[in-house]
């Protein structure tokens, strides 16, 4: 039988048949010829005893809110492999195409093709994205509408503005997006994808920022797309 939860204060119900279900509940009972059931090793006060053994096992299928940080400063229109310059970080010219070999565009498809498999799942899985460069923008709120999170990703890159890292800033605005009582979830698991080129050229220590939203049971994600980001 299955069941489906779809708040913190509800129950699971199980029905032998029900759609999309985050909930399995299986019990097996011992089957033989004869419905006199089995002997008990140690009979009871000596007296003969029969009995039927059942198993039951029940898995709970976990929801998640995951916040995608994505990085939007001028060194991500380098390539992966092209150590990026620091000169005009700031004042990059506003372009209005990214190369398709730069690492913000390599970042891009990694993410809309993880967003593709997301929606093959059974999972209840609610993203949101942020992007971040000087200033960390939320961009989508936590939703399980993945077309909306595509075009909110793509709609990043024309025009692309550019500026500084600061990652810190990024996943503060990542535990905002995990904790708005209007669309967050109290009973999903919650984590967070770091998306970066991982050079800190602005703000707080990302490590203490993420030592926080640890303490909310928040787990932090990191992935880097560059050669020369900054692992320590």
């Amino acid at each position: 039988s299955s069941a489906t939860r779809l708040s913190v204060d509800e129950s699971y119900g199980y029905k032998n048949s029900i759609s999309n279900p985050n909930a399995v509940s299986l019990s097996a009972g011992f089957f033989q010829r004869s419905a006199s059931g089995v002997d008990m090793l140690f009979p009871t006060f000596g007296i003969p005893v029969k009995f039927r053994p059942v198993k039951s096992a029940t898995s709970v299928q976990a929801d998640i809110d995951m916040a995608i940080v994505f990085d939007c400063s001028s060194s991500m229109i380098w390539s992966e492999f092209e150590p990026s310059t620091t000169e005009n970080l700031i004042n990059l010219k506003q372009l209005d195409a990214i190369s398709p070999d730069s690492r913000w565009y390599f970042a891009k498809l990694g993410v809309l093709d993880m967003l593709d498999r997301m929606e093959l799942t059974p999972a209840e899985e609610h993203v949101g994205l942020c992007c971040f460069g000087n200033l960390a923008l939320t961009k989508t709120s936590l939703t399980n509408d993945f077309t909306k999170l595509r075009s909110d990703l793509t709609s990043c890159e024309a025009p692309y503005y550019g500026g500084l890292t600061d990652l810190s800033s990024g996943l503060n605005q990542a535990g905002r997006i995990l904790s708005d009582s209007k669309t967050a979830r109290p009973w999903a698991c919650r984590f967070v994808m770091l998306i970066s080129d991982g050079k800190r050229s602005l703000g707080d220590d990302p490590v203490n920022v993420a030592s926080l939203l640890a303490d909310q049971y928040i787990k932090v994600y990191t992935i880097s797309v560059a050669d020369e980001a900054d692992q320590t």
